[in-house]
């Protein structure tokens, strides 16, 4: 009943499948509702999962399924469908991408006679980027600058984690943009620069205090360390680089007597609690300097590896995906074009999706003649596009998958789009049962999270019997 309700439903659907539930037996039906129900040839539907492999069992399984309506009333559309589904579009995202890019090369802007390059093909080519720039730029300030902190081994590392997972899902305006968000300074850093001002001003009281011979252990030093910070403060306004002078006065306000049991200006007490937010704001100046320097070399490689890219004509799956995604942003008319070709979408593994991947769903899907500014916000047509996944099924965040995709993807279709597999055909009772019991507690967050990063657990059912359970501790 549970897939009955998904594959007719007459909206747009998002389901989550457990293990063992039939979410690829739903989702091949869906497709078959589309071809021999709704009419559509296979070339207007789309299915997109993760590997080629899945991509290809899919298309098998699309192929066995439509033969079984061989002799019945929808014969005619069956063989339709069976020399069509041939060339569907049954692929991997990055396939789709490719498909696309080949399509519409003048769109794109891509030169369709590209190749694509495997995981190590592009770890080789980044590799052999990387030294050559190294190479070339040894002198180069940002250069000494990183290599100051960083052996040249750590900074490779470094840049090879920065292109596989940073610069692969991201595009290098984004990621520039979050970096300087994250080295703002807190607006509040000069308020509490004031507070030290303002509390220095009690050097009268401290002077009083000693002349009564109050806390002689105590005042001296409090005295002391006051006039120092006196003379500090007075030197901050004439220097052009403020960084030695604070980087004193930090050190100054760290050491700053502790009060014991002297009952007389606990007020000031408050000075040595300022020292951590002068070091936050020393820490935050030096690593966007570091980081820009960073940044400076991480481009010089990029571009590089675009020279390389070019000279021998191939593209990487994270290429694919950006130059579909650019096509998409900056012409619309190609946008309408896809709209009107494929009539409906269907994505499995949808967990293991990112960004740029749902941005090519949204557009796709999104209402004829409209086009949203956020495609977080485009209104999609109604009954275009079923997804199956299970975010308790996220694996693949190393390659760019984003479990909140699919809650954030959850959350613009709406209500009524969710619909949830629960009965097992794959497990016993006693395994299900102890599941059941178990995994409520493991999908608990030991930590606060962001809501759309919270996984609950969705309990299964089962009518297979039997089995035996043990659990280690």
């Amino acid at each position: 009943q549970e897939q009955r309700e998904a594959i007719l439903a007459p909206c747009n659907v998002i389901v989550e499948a457990g293990a063992g539930t039939g979410k690829t037996k739903t989702l091949v039906a869906r497709y078959l509702f589309h071809v021999l129900v709704e009419g559509f040839s296979p070339s207007q539907v789309v299915a997109l999962t993760f590997t080629e492999k899945a991509a290809q069992e899919m298309k098998d399984r699309v192929a066995q399924e439509l033969g079984k309506f061989l002799g019945t009333s929808l014969e005619s559309r069956a063989l339709r469908a069976l020399e069509a589904v041939v060339h569907a579009p049954i692929k991997t995202f990055h396939g789709f991408a490719a498909y696309l890019l080949r399509e519409y090369p003048v769109e794109t802007g891509v030169d369709p006679a590209f190749s694509v390059l495997d995981e190590m093909g592009e770890g080789l080519l980044l590799e052999e980027a990387i030294n050559g720039y190294l190479s070339a730029h040894l002198y180069s300030p940002a250069l000494s600058h990183l290599l100051s902190r960083w052996n040249i081994f750590q900074l490779k590392r470094s840049l090879r984690l920065f292109f596989t997972s940073i610069v692969s899902e991201s595009e290098w305006d984004e990621v520039e943009r979050a970096a300087l968000e994250a080295f703002s300074p807190r607006p509040s850093f000069h308020q509490e620069l004031e507070k030290v001002r303002a509390l220095l001003a009690l050097k009268e009281e401290v002077e009083k205090l000693l002349v009564q011979g109050r806390c002689p252990g105590l005042f001296p030093k409090v005295l002391s360390s006051m006039e120092m910070l006196e003379y500090l403060f007075s030197r901050l306004s004439h220097e052009e680089d403020p960084v030695p002078v604070l980087t004193r006065i930090a050190r100054e306000l760290e050491n700053f007597p502790s009060w014991g049991r002297c009952r007389y200006l606990r007020e000031l007490e408050a000075l040595k609690r300022l020292a951590p937010l002068v070091w936050e704001w020393l820490e935050t100046r030096e690593g966007e300097g570091f980081y820009r320097s960073f940044m400076e070399v991480a481009r010089g490689v990029g571009s590089t590896l675009v020279r390389m890219k070019t000279r021998e004509g191939v593209l990487s799956f994270s290429d694919l995906q950006k130059g579909l995604i650019r096509g998409l942003r900056r012409n619309r008319g190609l946008v309408e074009e896809l709209k009107d070709r494929f009539r409906r979408l269907l994505v499995d593994e949808y967990q293991d999706t990112n960004e740029f991947q749902r941005e090519v769903v949204c557009r796709i899907c999104e209402e004829r003649g409209e086009y949203a500014p956020r495609y977080q916000e485009a209104g999609l047509e109604e009954g275009k596009l079923f997804i199956v996944g299970d975010p308790k099924q996220s694996i693949y965040a190393f390659r760019g998958g984003d479990v909140a995709v699919y809650a954030r993807t959850k959350v613009q279709l709406g209500e009524g789009a969710a619909k949830l597999l629960s009965r097992s055909f794959r497990s016993g009772s006693s395994l299900v049962e102890a599941v059941n019991a178990l995994f409520p507690k493991v999908f608990s967050p030991s930590v606060p999270l962001p809501e759309e990063y919270v996984v609950p657990f969705s309990p299964l059912t089962t009518l297979r019997g039997g089995g035996e359970v043990w659990v280690w501790r």
